[in-house]
């Protein structure tokens, strides 16, 4: 069991962390040292989303395990062409490119790689499945993408260099996360039957509440992992803690996952994801009203306890409330969070600009997530 839940870290790592977050902290370096502007920095963000979205979308649309495999394998693949086209050329049509197929390998790792380890576990054992294992991978991501910056800025290498090493990064990260990828068993009949029964499925209980919710927590993401390095970097005093800021996000990320497994055990399943969104909701408060590097530090730790905690368990009760086939339900849930993503950096871009600070993008953000608790506590289906 280790080894698939190490194969599927491996796979989150690169998939989401390298091929996503190393972006966070490369932007500003981008931005010295090549055309590459404040607005043009968004575009490539939200082209990337855009890439995410059209994966989830892709994910959702796919069945059969074979299909799923070559989606998962090619995922991976694009996962590492991209992150070495970014540094091939100082070109914002081939950057494009590269953030486009970007997010859509990322949609490989968390939706198609979530859901042939869940559909593995409920195979082979005999236990709730857990996913913090494998969640822990976008912590281990950002750890790489942040550690990675301190050091490359230390050694005085260019941006493109920096995207060339964690391309040679990203190829460690491929060999353990295809070698070691769940190996399912096809059952024809199974297969055939699932088919045929596909359009016959009726949605979970109070599915809707929680796409809405998850909608909530996407929003809520995107603002906090767009402007935790962007507060602290906003104090002239506190600029060059940027990096390390994102960091804790990282270390704190690593073992949440694995707490929020044992709060689901101890308390249910409802309570841990209401927690968790309560608390990211408390570190966006923190950041809107406190500007001391106190505040800010323990809302990067909030922020980085949190934020995958959510993530892990949504996803968690979603294979669990189909587990035939868990990365389709993974896959609706996601397309709300994709669509978050994609629209959320636009309006809290906006609200920012009404008072020159992230005051209303922030307290929106936990005003949504508020009602997303509320959402979770109404839901007609008990969740255990």
């Amino acid at each position: 069991m280790n080894r698939i839940f190490f194969g599927g870290l491996c796979a989150l790592s690169l998939t989401l962390g390298i091929s996503r977050f190393t972006y966070t902290p490369l932007l500003p370096v981008m931005q010295q040292e090549t055309f590459l502007g404040v607005a043009t920095g968004g575009i490539l963000a939200t082209i990337h989303y855009l890439g995410y979205f059209t994966g989830v979308l892709f994910a959702l649309k796919i069945d059969s395990l074979i299909s799923r495999e070559k989606f998962y394998f090619w995922g991976l693949f694009l996962a590492v062409v991209s992150t070495f086209m970014m540094g091939l050329a100082e070109n914002f049509f081939i950057w494009s490119i590269a953030r486009f197929v970007a997010g859509f390998s990322g949609a490989s790792g968390v939706v198609i790689g979530a859901g042939l380890i869940m559909q593995w576990l409920t195979e082979n054992t005999n236990q709730k499945p857990q996913m913090g294992k494998f969640f822990a991978g976008a912590g281990v991501g950002i750890v790489i993408s942040a550690f990675g910056s301190i050091v490359f800025n230390i050694l005085g290498l260019n941006w493109s260099k920096q995207w060339i090493f964690y391309g040679f990064i990203s190829c460690f990260l491929f060999i353990p996360a295809w070698f070691l990828r769940p190996k399912l068993k096809i059952n024809k009949k199974v297969i055939h039957a699932n088919e045929n029964s596909t359009n016959k499925t009726k949605l979970p209980s109070g599915f809707f509440r929680l796409l809405l919710m998850y909608f909530f927590a996407g929003f809520a993401f995107v603002v906090s992992a767009t402007f935790t390095v962007a507060i602290v970097k906003s104090n002239p005093e506190n600029a060059s803690l940027g990096n390390a800021v994102w960091l804790l996000v990282g270390f704190t990320s690593i073992p949440s996952v694995l707490i929020w497994d044992w709060v689901e055990v101890k308390f249910s399943m409802n309570k841990a994801l209401c927690f968790a969104i309560t608390l990211h909701a408390i570190s966006l408060l923190f950041n809107a009203f406190f500007v001391q590097l106190e505040f800010i530090l323990i809302a990067a730790f909030l922020f980085g306890f949190s934020n995958l905690g959510v993530v892990s368990l949504t996803m968690t009760l979603a294979g669990r409330e189909a587990p035939k086939n868990p990365g389709k339900e993974m896959a609706r849930l996601t397309i709300a969070f994709a669509l978050s993503l994609v629209i959320g950096p636009s309006i809290a871009g906006i609200l920012a600009e009404i008072n020159g600070t992230y005051f209303y993008p922030l307290v929106l953000s936990s005003l949504l997530l508020i009602l997303g608790v509320i959402l979770l506590l109404s839901r007609n289906k008990e969740i255990s």
